[in-house]
């Protein structure tokens, strides 16, 4: 019966180079079937329709949320300020949290985040984000801005939503 000699380079014997295997051991063979059904290509439809998204505000990089906000402000007529720089005293310098959109309304700055709000937090991350969020107000408030307003995380849809969304926020504030 003849015999086919392994080498592992990997284990090193002292005073063995090779081991012998008996031909009665194989690699086991997977049995493949001939599928004879022909398979039909799936076209997946976009959950939303192209928008002309290029991924950027102001050159620089955006979410769709935030893409779709920015486009919805510039179409009502809205001055806007970009991932708006907030440094506090507990930061390095240009450590600083970023706010994703300052809104100028009657010469009024509001901070708006989109997409930001979270449907499951713990406590120690509720905690820790009403933290963040009081030292943040506190020095936007300094410089004369609005309390930072949240968004649902999975609005603006659309832009069509995104203008929905400016109009409850703003215009219908005024009436």
């Amino acid at each position: 019966m003849p015999s086919f000699v392994f080498r592992d380079p990997y284990v090193k014997l002292p005073r063995l180079r090779a081991i012998s295997v008996p031909t009665i051991v194989k690699p086991y063979k997977y049995k493949t079937r001939r599928n004879t059904a022909r398979l039909e290509p799936i076209i997946f439809e976009s959950a939303t329709p192209v928008e002309g998204l290029t991924g950027y505000v102001n050159n620089e990089r955006a979410s769709a949320l935030e893409e779709r906000f920015a486009i919805a402000l510039r179409q009502l007529g809205f001055t806007f300020i970009f991932q708006y720089t907030v440094n506090t005293p507990f930061q390095l310098p240009g450590e600083g949290n970023k706010i994703d959109f300052i809104v100028f309304d009657g010469g009024v700055g509001y901070p708006i985040e989109p997409g930001a709000s979270f449907i499951h937090k713990g406590p120690s991350q509720q905690e820790e984000a009403n933290l963040r969020d009081a030292v943040l107000n506190d020095v936007l408030a300094a410089s004369g801005f609005q309390p930072i307003q949240y968004l649902p995380f999975d609005r603006p849809r659309s832009i069509e939503d995104a203008i929905e969304l400016i109009r409850e926020i703003f215009i219908l504030r005024r009436l």
